[in-house]
């Protein structure tokens, strides 16, 4: 499967990590996004695909959606990342995200 995450941190210091991606097993694009508190003593679910019965067959612009209705502005490239991922059936990729770009592992 190939994982793209970008961390933000909120105006509260805790550190947001979003995780989106292509699962080439299943055949589906997934993100789950989760809130570590600044002192990292508690891990909280915002949101993930398995909770999510409507997610099952979605494409990415689905997922940009859940995204914005977090109140999140992920880099363009996690997008269109993913998006090359699903087109070429990538497995085995582990990548970065930044505002500034992105580091493939």
């Amino acid at each position: 499967m190939s994982q793209h995450y970008y961390h933000e941190t909120d105006p509260d210091g805790s550190c947001i990590t979003v995780l989106l991606g292509w699962d080439r097993p299943l055949q589906h694009v997934f993100l789950v996004v989760t809130k570590e508190s600044k002192d990292q003593k508690m891990e909280e679910m915002l949101y993930s695909n398995l909770d999510d019965p409507s997610s099952r067959g979605q494409d990415v612009v689905y997922y940009r959606n859940k995204v914005s209705d977090l109140g999140l502005n992920l880099p363009e490239t996690m997008y269109t990342e993913v998006e090359s991922d699903l087109a070429n059936n990538t497995g085995n990729r582990i990548v970065q995200h930044t505002h500034e770009g992105f580091d493939d592992q």
